[in-house]
């Protein structure tokens, strides 16, 4: 994986990774499942994922674990990158 600036001043993200990691940071830094998240879906986050953009985690106590075990958030590159926008400066 390259370090975070060069992928910040490198990488373009789609328009779909960009609307994914925008609805992603209204997680405010919990683990949230993906049905909290609107038109994110599975691919987009495994993309972002791959990027290291979004970690994955426990969902947070506030929504039923049995239902939804898993849940997603912003990494650290993640808020670099809402910061900087979606295309390189």
């Amino acid at each position: 994986m390259i370090d975070d600036d060069t992928f910040l001043a490198s990488v373009t993200l789609t328009a779909r990774e960009w609307r994914a990691v925008l609805e992603l940071s209204k997680a405010y830094g919990d683990f949230e499942p993906l049905a909290m998240r609107d038109r994110v879906g599975p691919v987009a986050i495994e993309k972002l994922m791959e990027m290291g953009l979004v970690e994955k985690g426990r969902t947070a106590d506030r929504f039923d674990r049995k239902t939804f075990p898993t849940g997603y958030r912003l990494a650290e590159r993640g808020w670099k990158v809402m910061k900087r926008g979606r295309r390189p400066g």
